[in-house]
């Protein structure tokens, strides 16, 4: 019988942290947007995030105490991010804009342009909301119910706050998941340039809400 745990994640976790920020971000495709936007290798991101995490940002996906990870049979299996939007005062997208430019400011100046059109399907994130980001499941792993589990074990700890997500519209195997689960697209956002320069997988982006009770 497997045995199923959900644990919050810790340094020695990075690893398996990273392999969900990567994949997800590839949401099902082979381009990385961070690869495409500023010309970083997966090896160079790693080495960013790595330091990122030191720094023990809150209210960002970038933060250790923001990570929860289900272990199957003393495994990692899924992972996700979730933290309260906006306690701070500054978006998260914000805060995650502020620490590459510090991080990696030649590249982050030379990639202006393709930053502004990649802006153009940004969506701002809801103040006061549970956020969820970089939700994956290895491939090993899936067809279990294991991302469902893991979903459900976070929102059942904030049960006062309505929840968002934001994913790109061509990861329909995600969108069945989380329409499934209560979510409703709130908001897209297009940019078909964006396919063109293939800096991301999608020309669109969704917001799904999830509102409480």
């Amino acid at each position: 019988m497997d045995t199923i745990e959900i644990k919050k994640a810790t340094v020695s976790d990075f690893e398996f942290i990273t392999s969900c920020i990567i994949e997800s971000e590839k949401s099902g495709s082979d381009i990385f947007s961070y690869s495409a936007i500023f010309d970083l290798t997966e090896s160079d991101f790693t080495g960013i995030l790595k330091s990122i995490f030191e720094e023990e940002i809150e209210d960002q996906p970038w933060c250790y105490q923001h990570w929860s990870i289900l272990y199957l049979n003393g495994k990692p299996a899924s992972g996700l991010c979730s933290w309260i939007e906006g306690r701070n005062e500054i978006s998260s997208d914000v805060l995650k804009s502020q620490l590459l430019n510090f991080m990696i400011p030649k590249q982050f100046a030379e990639s202006i342009e393709k930053l502004k059109m990649v802006s153009e399907i940004t969506i701002p994130r809801k103040k006061n909301t549970l956020q969820l980001e970089h939700l994956y499941t290895k491939l090993e792993f899936r067809s279990k119910g294991l991302m469902r589990k893991l979903m459900l074990s976070v929102l059942n700890d904030h049960l006062d706050y309505n929840t968002e997500i934001q994913l790109l519209q061509s990861n329909q195997a995600a969108l069945s998941l989380y329409t499934d689960m209560g979510f409703n697209v709130n908001v897209t956002k297009c940019n078909e340039e964006i396919l063109k320069l293939n800096l991301l997988s999608s020309a669109c982006k969704v917001r799904l809400i999830k509102k409480h009770g």
